[in-house]
């Protein structure tokens, strides 16, 4: 028998999902953070539950497909500090500090700017120049550049970012700053700007490079951990690493490139959820995904994951293609608090894995979110993980009351709840922030709501944003390791080239997409893809002239010819004019940058159709309790079930809880759940 495994390693838990014969099977374990013993620890389960060894396991498993939150806690922990230096143009040193002067709020002029990720002692200018064509107007002073990096290296650095001035269109100077780097101080990672983000814009362009050294010594490190450990307990195939674009790559690619794993863990979770849209006929999905320590959401519109070319991570810019999320600090993890003004607080701080949540019993005396779960009960302490993991409610109702009720003269309940309310709202605001502000009506979509808290939460805030209805996927709790088998192998390339569109130099332009054709190639088939599964998209960046954003336009994966180009002029226009409602003289287009994804196709997961049978669920009633309605300010009676016995056709009317190996669905008065064919839940 052969194998495929997902792996997840969020904040709280790490999720490994095993596909063997076509049955999909799950296991959850607590995070180790920044090591990989909760990794394996969850691996030896899945082998016992496969009824292997877990060498056995490992040593027949075809693909092995690895995603961690590690490359962005390196980055939100600032773990790394003092540790990447960089190179910079003369004159031009002062790129992190000066961004582009703005400020998250116009009207806070006491907003202080976020701390560069490379500080300006360890920045350092070298003597070139090269002009925006590529033109070399200013030659390298190699001598000057030997001493600079002689004393920057000698400062104990590990990593250096090398940004220098026009490098996408010159990579000349770089690729020379970062030879002597290698050969002088061949334990120092070089990342050049030109091999990172070759495109225009100076500051965007010199944090993503900075991301890559902060954060590169640190993956190289972790990655080399996974395929050694890996090795030793039989894994025989070379890791795949999940990207922020949505794809998968080999490790030893994903260690030349850290900041494809920034955000990798939660990209996973958007592939999934497109994976089962597709799957059930549904093109507009807002996607969610609360776990220990974070809500990330994410957008499939029309059938079509929505990405973007430049996101934020802690205020720094960071350049290349990923999947468009946004993420709060908002978990089951989440600790609640009380301000100096007397005001209940939750999150962003999680008390992660280690302790976790006070009812963890593991030494964590803070209330978090699911502790106020537990009070208000929502959460069976006697069924967490299916009775693998016990919780102390005695714990949870100590944490809120001493920390919080007894403070503001509340009873642990009346706090709980506030807990549970603010959380959501925060929940709300976040999916409104993707849809609402960027011109999504949410009634337009339906709402997936996994991750291991996901489902407790997400009746109660798919009746606040109004969507079309919730469904909560059957591997609701595992779910982006599940996303990470739904995806293929992916590297994405872009260069600039700026050229008014009824000027192009077509041979020009051929040749760029050529050039990064011909190396998505052969990384991919240096991957083991058959050239036969290998899809080329490619794409251009274009705007108005003047303009300072631009708006990628998909083309065909063939030469530009001039009917080609008057066919993209056509297709920017009309996706220009459905955004923003009018259009400008064609003559005024123009192209930025050239876009190419190589995509090496592997086989995908199914889900298996089951046909609908009785309505009725008395098979899987287990027992009545009480649950809290927050809005009623009361608890009432609810109807329990074992949701692993929940079958396709069975409908379940609120107030009820479903409780399921590995989470817990919650279902409020007025709402109604039915298992569909594929074993999911869709409440309206």
């Amino acid at each position: 028998m052969e194998y495929v495994i997902g792996i997840d390693t969020g904040g709280t838990f790490t999720d490994v999902t095993v596909i063997a014969d076509g049955r999909i099977s799950f296991y959850k374990g607590l995070t180790t953070p920044g090591r990989l013993d909760g990794v394996f620890n969850t691996l030896e389960s899945a082998a016992k539950g496969q009824g292997v060894s877990l060498k056995e396991l490992l040593n027949k498993t075809t693909r092995f497909i690895y995603s961690s939150t590690f490359a962005t806690n390196l980055m939100v922990e600032r773990s790394n500090e003092g540790k990447a230096g960089a190179l910079a143009t003369k004159g031009f040193g002062d790129t992190l500090i000066i961004r582009r002067s703005m400020k998250n709020s116009t009207w806070d002029s006491q907003e202080p700017y976020p701390q560069p990720l490379i500080p300006r002692r360890l920045t350092r200018e070298v003597t070139e120049r090269v002009d925006y064509n590529g033109q070399v107007v200013t030659p390298l002073d190699v001598k000057e550049a030997t001493k600079v990096i002689d004393e920057l290296c000698g400062l104990g650095i590990e990593a250096v970012a090398i940004c220098l001035l026009h490098s996408y269109a010159n990579p000349g100077h770089e690729q020379i700053l970062k030879k002597i780097v290698q050969e002088k101080f061949p334990d120092v990672f070089a990342y050049c700007s030109s091999d990172i983000a070759p495109e225009i814009r100076e500051y965007e362009r010199m944090s993503t490079t900075a991301f890559a050294a902060y954060v590169g010594p640190g993956v190289d490190k972790h990655l080399g951990q996974l395929e050694a450990r890996g090795k030793k307990s039989g894994l025989k195939v070379e890791p795949l690493i999940m990207q922020s674009s949505g794809g998968v790559m080999g490790a030893e690619e994903a260690r030349r490139k850290p900041v494809a794993m920034l955000f990798s863990g939660p990209a996973g979770g958007v592939i999934g959820s497109h994976f089962l849209s597709r799957t059930m006929g549904i093109p507009n999905v807002i996607t969610t995904d609360m776990g220990g320590t974070s809500f990330d959401v994410g957008l499939v519109k029309d059938g079509e994951i929505q990405t973007s070319t430049v996101a934020e991570l802690e205020r720094w810019a960071l350049m290349g293609r990923r999947v468009d999320l946004h993420t709060i600090g908002a978990g089951g993890g989440s600790i609640a608090y009380v301000d100096p003004q007397g005001i209940i607080k939750v999150g962003p701080r999680s008390a992660g894995a280690e302790p976790g949540p006070a009812c963890y019993n593991r030494g964590g005396t803070e209330p978090t979110v699911t502790d106020a779960d537990v009070v208000l009960g929502y959460i069976d302490p006697d069924y967490f993980l299916g009775g693998k993991m016990k919780l102390d409610a005695s714990l949870a109702h100590k944490a809120i009351k001493e920390r919080i009720a007894d403070k503001l003269k509340m009873s642990p309940v009346e706090v709980a709840s506030g807990i549970y309310q603010i959380i959501n709202a925060k929940m709300v605001d976040a999916m409104r922030v993707h849809s609402v502000e960027r011109g999504h009506d949410p009634r337009d979509f339906a709402l997936l709501g996994f991750g291991g808290a996901g489902p407790v939460h997400a009746a109660a805030f798919h009746a606040q944003l109004g969507t079309r209805s919730l469904i909560i996927p059957v591997l609701a709790p595992v779910f982006s390791s599940m996303g990470v088998l739904a995806t293929n192998l992916k590297h994405s390339y872009s260069r600039t080239y700026r050229s008014p569109i009824n000027s192009l130099d077509l041979n020009r332009s051929n040749r760029i997409f050529a050039d990064m054709e011909k190396e998505a190639r052969a990384i991919l088939q240096h991957e083991g893809i058959n050239p036969a599964n290998i899809q080329i998209q490619r794409s251009l960046d274009m705007s108005y002239s003047g303009q300072i954003h631009e708006l990628e336009v998909p083309i065909p994966d063939e030469p530009l010819t001039s009917k080609t180009v008057k066919e993209v002029i056509k297709s920017f226009s009309q996706k220009y004019l459905s955004i923003f409602g009018y259009k400008e003289d064609e003559s005024i287009i123009q192209v930025i940058t050239f876009r190419l994804e190589g995509i090496g196709k592997v086989p995908q997961p199914t889900m298996e159709k089951l046909p609908l049978g009785k309505k009725d669920p008395k098979a899987a009633l287990m027992k009545q309790k009480e649950m809290y309605l927050p809005e009623e300010k009361k608890f009432t009676k609810a109807n329990v079930y074992n949701g692993d016995k929940i079958t396709p056709g069975n409908q379940v009317s609120g107030p009820a809880i479903l409780q399921y190996t590995a989470t817990t669905v919650v279902i409020f008065p007025g709402q109604k759940a039915v298992c569909d064919e594929w074993r999911n839940l869709v409440i309206n």
